[in-house]
């Protein structure tokens, strides 16, 4: 009867008697892993490294955006260029073509200079309408990341006092001139 006894018992008791005997369970190595179960925070230099790409992620979008302006604009002067060469070229040639007699050659001559002047005047001022227009736009976008910047830094200063309040913010020192 005894051995029906052993036999009969549960295999689920059986693990939590060894449980219980056994040597107690050792914490990982790693003093992070510790740390991040107990609910302590995380190393004032992971912080600031995420802080940090965040705000070189910030300046990437914001150069992204000065590329896709630059780009766009020189584009635009590009067909810009190409038309008003065109337009010049097809000047040209209708007065070479039209000249039929030499006396009124110097007319169609002063005629010709007058109307390619005017493209030239008008190219110019189309480029610096686009130049100008350029400018404008990137000054915009420049605000808006400034101001999107400060607004980071200040969330990030303030994120960082709540954590660190003995540790002097890290974008102080080095960053600030950046």
């Amino acid at each position: 009867m005894a051995t029906s006894l052993v036999d009969t018992t549960n295999s689920s008791n059986q693990l939590l008697l060894e449980d219980s005997f056994s040597e107690p369970k050792r914490p990982s190595g790693s003093v992070v892993d510790a740390c991040a179960g107990n609910g302590i925070a995380e190393p004032s230099t992971d912080l600031a490294s995420k802080q940090h790409r965040g705000l070189d992620g910030l300046r990437n979008k914001r150069d992204g955006r000065f590329e896709n302006i630059r780009s766009k604009f020189a584009r635009q002067k590009d067909q810009s260029q190409q038309y008003f060469e065109s337009r010049r070229a097809l000047v040209k040639e209708s007065y070479a073509n039209g000249v039929c007699c030499c006396t009124f050659e110097f007319f169609f001559q002063q005629s010709l200079r007058r109307e390619l002047e005017g493209i030239y005047k008008r190219e110019k001022n189309g480029m610096d309408v686009l130049l100008e227009g350029e400018r404008i736009e990137r000054g915009l976008v420049e605000r808006k990341y400034e101001d999107w910047e400060r607004n980071y830094i200040r969330e990030c200063r303030k994120e960082w006092t709540k954590k660190y309040p003995a540790t002097p913010f890290w974008y102080d020192g080095s960053g600030a001139a950046s």
